[in-house]
């Protein structure tokens, strides 16, 4: 939802300015919807990626590369 209202405020703007320049082709409008759906997307991709990040930090699962069982480790 959050996506579709920052492209439809973008696009909105995008509107307003051609309506005031004037334009033939909406082209403010197709740009600043792109914007608004691109930072959207880039919004809703940051949300996601946190969720999936706390959700293995309570499963007790760690991503680093540090967190190895001696076991797997030759020994000399």
């Amino acid at each position: 939802m959050e996506l579709a209202a920052v492209t439809l405020l973008f696009g909105g703007i995008g509107l307003l300015l051609d309506r005031k320049f004037q334009v033939q082709r909406p082209v403010w409008s197709a740009a600043f919807g792109l914007i608004g759906f691109v930072l959207g997307l880039i919004r809703f991709i940051r949300l996601a990626l946190s969720v999936s990040e706390s959700e293995r930090m309570t499963d007790g699962r760690r991503t680093d590369s540090a967190d190895t069982d001696s076991t797997d480790q030759p020994q000399e």
